[in-house]
């Protein structure tokens, strides 16, 4: 661009000097006016000629495509495909049959001229179904602008989309198949492009392909920057894919948190929402805005990602200090109108449906409540009427025994009256899938084997109870031949682990493979059962030392080989 401005510039002068030096001959030599007019007009048209020539051989032409075409690195045979304007720029993209690569040219117009200098490559991969044949970053007055011209022969997808780094939208267009079509997205001067996530969703805005390097490989060319195949293990109503999900804690972090989504290789997230609810007899409750915002600010960080959402109004009974298993609402009625209408229709209207969560979890542990049937049944019929995805409710875990001793027969008798209860209760013929918080107390050990573990999941030993743990898991899928799913699964990293799960103070001797080995042993009994539809670990998300529940690393690699077939 200098050296064609400063020769526009030495054409110019060397005209002021021309005339010049033909007023000097006038005046001296007073020549005929003819003379002097043929001198002039021979001059300027060598000079003009020279300098056109110049002008040309340095790619300066009268239209954009004839600049891009002028391009050193377009071949006399490559093939133009489009043209594209950006501002006052013109990208132009070919093929070179020759170096068997698309280009893209960048066109400046200078003056009333236009001239190329510069142009990206893009290899072709067509055995791809979607490949990218051309486009650059163009740098504006207030930014970059990034075009990308994009062919598509999946008719999977129906869009691409391109998201910031907090998962905000910034550009998306209709696919099509019969041509390829522009993405074009402006992001600001000091932001890394790479930051951004460029993708091929289809119609229920799951991402297909993602554009960029392959994930977890470190020997990467510019030959591997393409289009990849998304891993989607979508939860919905066909429960194709197993659940690997993660229940946050309630202050969790969205850094850790992702960065537990990797470790553990989670397909699946449980995100809480905290209700305030004054004391354990209250009818009334309110959403917290914070930790719905919170909610919403993560749920966006995911797009993109294939993580399913299952979204939980939690509890937080008394600044936390009670749990839910003990709630008991003095005024039924009032409890589930304030449910329904405070609680689970906003959080439908402002989460669940726009962010098209997958499945909404519409309580947990409800213990003195879910005798309640008819009204259970009415709540989750109403919010199937305002939601499409999937609906489930997470039961707390329960306790039989297996004595056999007259003189505790009546206490296993209301033991298991109330499992049956549990059993056969209406609710769960409403839902999607089963939900539950599987604490169950399995031995009386400070440390165990994982056989011991395994062994303990079919008669606990726990004061002697035997009770069957898998069997009466099962049952609920054999009653309403629904997926059982583990709504929460956690033992704290600590001896004892297994004697009281829900019970993280027990001792305060720290225990990685006790952990580890109670997450072994549910993995080796359940995993390969086809009426369990997976497990959430609890709890993810922050690793301060409020969190007893934090997978160790023994535990972490558990987890993540878990259903890795």
């Amino acid at each position: 661009m200098q050296n064609i401005v400063l020769s526009i510039i030495i054409f110019l002068l060397i005209i002021i000097l021309i005339l010049a030096l033909v007023k000097y001959l006038k005046n001296k030599y007073n020549p005929k006016p003819f003379t002097i007019n043929i001198l002039i007009v021979s001059v300027v048209s060598i000079l003009g000629g020279l300098i056109i020539l110049g002008l040309w051989s340095s790619g300066l032409r009268v239209t954009p495509l004839q600049a891009s075409r002028a391009n050193k690195l377009i071949e006399a045979d490559g093939k133009f495909f489009k043209e594209i304007k950006v501002d006052d720029k013109f990208l132009h993209i070919y093929y070179n049959p020759k170096e068997k690569l698309y280009r893209t040219t960048l066109t400046n117009h200078v003056g009333f001229l236009y001239t190329s200098k510069s142009s990206t490559y893009y290899y072709p991969h067509e055995e791809d179904k979607v490949v990218t044949l051309g486009g650059s970053d163009i740098q504006t007055e207030d930014g970059h602008e990034s075009v990308l011209y994009i062919a598509n022969k999946d008719p999977e997808v129906t869009e691409f989309a391109v998201l910031d780094s907090d998962g905000n939208y910034v550009s998306r267009q209709p696919a099509k198949s019969e041509e390829p079509i522009i993405v074009q997205y402006k992001y600001p001067n000091g932001e890394n492009v790479l930051n951004y996530k460029i993708l091929a969703l289809n119609k229920d805005l799951d991402a297909v392909y993602y554009y960029g390097y392959p994930t977890n490989s470190n020997n990467i060319s510019i030959n591997d920057y393409r289009w990849y195949v998304m891993k989607n293990e979508k939860l919905d109503s066909k429960f194709a894919a197993k659940i690997k999900s993660g229940n946050l804690v309630t202050n969790y972090k969205i850094d850790t948190v992702l960065k537990d989504i990797d470790a553990l290789g989670l397909n699946t997230l449980n995100i809480p929402v905290v209700i305030a609810i004054s004391d354990l007899s209250s009818s009334d409750m309110s959403i917290d805005k914070n930790s719905e915002e919170q909610a919403i600010k993560l749920i966006k960080k995911l797009q993109g990602k294939n993580i399913n959402i299952i979204l939980e109004p939690y509890p937080w009974i008394s600044n936390g200090s009670k749990t839910e298993t003990e709630w008991n609402p003095k005024d039924i009625d009032a409890f589930f109108n304030n449910w329904k209408t405070k609680v689970l229709k906003p959080l439908i209207d402002d989460i669940a449906v726009p962010y098209h969560v997958e499945c909404f979890n519409i309580g947990s542990s409800f213990t003195k409540i879910e005798n309640y049937e008819d009204q259970f049944c009415e709540m989750i019929d109403f919010v199937k009427s305002q939601y499409k995805g999937l609906v489930t409710y997470r039961t707390s875990w329960w306790i039989t025994t297996n004595w056999n001793d007259p003189s505790t027969k009546k206490i296993e008798d209301n033991l298991k009256t109330a499992y049956n209860k549990k059993l056969n209760n209406k609710l769960f013929s409403k839902l999607d899938f089963i939900s539950i918080a599987s604490y169950f107390e399995l031995t009386e050990n400070d440390k165990n084997t994982v056989d011991n573990l395994v062994s303990a999941l079919q008669s606990t030993q726990r004061y002697n109870r035997k009770q069957n743990v898998k069997q009466e898991i099962k049952n609920f899928n054999t009653k309403w031949n629904k997926p059982i799913f583990f709504g929460e699964l956690g033992f704290p990293p600590k001896d004892k682990a297994s004697i009281e799960p829900w019970n993280p103070y027990l001792t305060y001797k720290w225990n990685d493979k006790e952990q580890a080995n109670c997450f072994q042993a549910y993995k080796t009994v359940f995993e390969n059962e086809p009426w369990n539809l997976g497990f959430s670990i609890f709890a993810i998300g922050s690793k301060e030392s409020d969190n007893n529940y934090y997978p160790s690393d023994d535990t972490m690699e558990i987890i993540k080989g878990w259903y890795s077939k």
